[in-house]
């Protein structure tokens, strides 16, 4: 039996045996998931009436049981990297699961050896990992759109509690979704009725183009096992799965209205769901899983210090290849500013800076200031500490090619700072050797320290980062995505 990445490989090859979105099946019966067998290569047995189970390699397999194969798998990876036994758990799950499912996943935890101490909410586990109970109060909405099942919970914080005001969802939207609708697309245009493999090999190809036009305004679906191939634009991607975007807001609407709030009422919104960057067959290890790792050390260095902080803190870990559709660039306009009109929204003056990191796996020597010379001296402030380290450099040039630029196009203070390359331009970028063991553990450990000290300077500051000139309005290229 294998787990990830590895069982995904196996997807055209063995259709039938390989098994994926079992979530989607904790707790269900036949009939509840019958509109998505046409386009599942698994095969059902008989007896599934009341439960699920699924012929895997002759056997008969339940959700649970399955699903206890990848927590065994964790509770692998958690043993080797501790260097002890692991034997209890707590298992977050979609906060619109109901007692059948979440039964079904204590099932999974006591199959694969664990004492499942206790069912946390996905959305109330998110605002714990993001500090959010480090607040006094405040009125939090958690939108959650994962791979299979979409929640939106509102909860309101006091003083380090947090209260559940109210929950909805959809056990039954997600990223899953938006892969059929793709496949549904090939299908359509297909003279053929594909077998399993064929139908996986779909799978697979609408998937990769579906994260590539996360970068790109368009992107290729090819089927070499139909020799079939036709391009599609990130125009027609929107329409495609804006029905799907759009069910999302009923159940965002009934939570409000079962909290009894207005969406001006929310004080924080904490967005979960987010992908790392992966090319092919490599995992994404230096791009940019390395970045993000960083990030999250440096989150969790600042929360654990106890260090108090005068600005809020947020980190931002974006999808698929960075800056594109629903990353950086969307953010930026939802909240900030739109750079083809730079009419301002109220946020555009409460944020002092953006801190990237991007390039690699390697050391961080300096930062680039986007032409900001007035951030400079402070900077060069900030830096005296880890001078000994290597980090000396302050380039007043732009660098391209990631997130900063988004916050830079609508005058926000966005930097990147300067890393050595290692393997990053050479092999890793985009490769399928970006892998982990390209990753540099004692450099990313220093960076995550050099990112903290950057984000505590910046936010107890009296004064925000100085900022450049507003730019002109950049209306968007004809056929360029907005």
């Amino acid at each position: 039996t294998v787990v990830g990445n590895p069982a995904k490989e196996k997807m055209v090859e063995k259709p039938k045996n390989t098994v994926f979105s079992i979530k989607r099946f904790m707790g269900k019966g036949i009939e509840d998931v019958r509109e998505d067998l046409p386009l599942l290569p698994f095969e059902v047995a008989p007896d599934s009436d009341h439960i699920i189970r699924l012929k895997i390699f002759g056997r008969d397999y339940t959700p649970p049981e399955l699903s206890a194969f990848i927590l065994r798998e964790l509770k692998r990876n958690a043993e080797a990297a501790l260097g002890e036994e692991i034997k209890s758990a707590v298992i977050t799950v979609p906060a619109y699961f109901n007692d059948a499912q979440r039964q079904a996943t204590k099932d999974a935890g006591r199959i694969a050896g664990l004492d499942v101490l206790r069912i946390v909410n996905e959305p109330t586990a998110a605002s714990l990992a993001y500090g959010l109970d480090k607040r006094k109060q405040g009125t939090i909405a958690v939108y959650d759109f994962g791979g299979g099942t979409f929640d939106i919970s509102i909860l309101k914080l006091s003083e380090g509690i947090f209260e559940v005001l109210s929950t909805s969802g959809d056990t039954h939207l997600g990223g899953d979704d938006i892969d059929e609708i793709l496949i549904r697309l090939v299908l359509g245009e297909l003279k053929r009725r594909p077998d399993v493999h064929q139908l996986q090999a779909i799978r697979k190809a609408v998937n990769k183009a579906k994260e590539e036009l996360s970068a790109v305004d368009r992107a290729y679906i090819t089927v070499q096992e139909l020799q079939y191939g036709r391009e599609i634009t990130r125009e027609e991607f929107n329409k495609l799965i804006g029905p799907m975007i759009e069910r999302t807001l009923r159940p965002c609407r009934q939570a409000l209205q079962d909290a009894g709030l207005k969406p001006a009422d929310i004080d924080e919104v904490v967005m979960v769901g987010a992908h790392f960057d992966s090319w092919h067959a490599g995992t994404g290890a230096t791009d940019n899983a390395a970045g993000s790792a960083v990030m999250m050390e440096a989150m969790r260095i600042l929360k654990t210090t106890g260090l108090k902080l005068r600005r809020t803190v947020r980190i931002g870990l974006w999808g698929g290849e960075e800056q594109g559709l629903l990353g950086s660039r969307a953010y930026v306009k939802d909240h900030f500013a739109d750079p083809a009109t730079m009419q301002l929204k109220p946020e555009h003056a409460k944020l002092s800076a953006y801190f990237n990191v991007d390039n690699g796996t390697g050391a961080i020597r300096g930062v680039y200031l986007q032409g900001n010379e007035a951030v400079a001296p402070i900077f060069q402030g900030w830096m005296e500490p880890f001078r000994n380290l290597g980090m000396t450099t302050l380039a007043i040039r732009s660098t391209g090619g990631t997130d900063h630029l988004s916050y830079d196009a609508v005058g926000l203070p966005g930097f990147q700072f300067i890393q050595d390359p290692i393997e990053y331009n050479s092999r890793t970028h985009h490769s399928n050797q970006d892998v982990y063991e390209r990753v540099q553990p004692d450099d990313m450990m220093r960076n995550a320290v050099i990112v903290a000290t950057f984000v505590y300077h910046a936010a107890n500051r009296d004064e925000k980062l100085p900022r450049k000139p507003l730019p002109k309005p950049q209306p968007a290229r004809r056929g360029a995505a907005s």
